[in-house]
């Protein structure tokens, strides 16, 4: 009959920690070479983008690639301001334009007050 005899404990402990080391994320460490952090991509629907990498779309908002808590990266978003229409003025509102945001954002034309 072959008896199986427990590990050393610190045999166990050395492989505990190889394990939670090798789990961690590495979006997690903030300890992570130039060259690791540049080879990071956001990904959206249609496109991808580096780390830090900021552009206006087709919709003039201002998009960037972020880390998000240490625990992984997202697409932060940036919309047009509402803008500030004072209580009564007779305003209509511009069409965006194809400038880099925030000068492609509509704005308010008002008549007088």
């Amino acid at each position: 009959m072959n008896r199986c005899t427990p590990p050393p404990p610190l045999l166990v402990l050395l492989v505990l920690v190889c394990v939670l080391v090798s789990a961690a994320p590495a979006a997690a460490s903030p300890a992570l070479r130039r060259s690791e952090r540049d080879a990071i991509t956001c990904f959206s629907v249609h496109e991808t983008f580096r780390l830090g990498e900021v552009f206006s779309d087709e919709h003039c908002r201002r998009v960037k690639c972020i880390e998000f808590l240490g625990e992984g990266f997202v697409i932060e978003v940036e919309k047009c301001p509402l803008p500030d229409i004072p209580e009564g003025a007779d305003c209509t509102m511009t069409e965006p334009t194809e400038e880099r945001f925030p000068l492609c954002c509509p704005k308010a034309v008002c008549g007088a007050v």
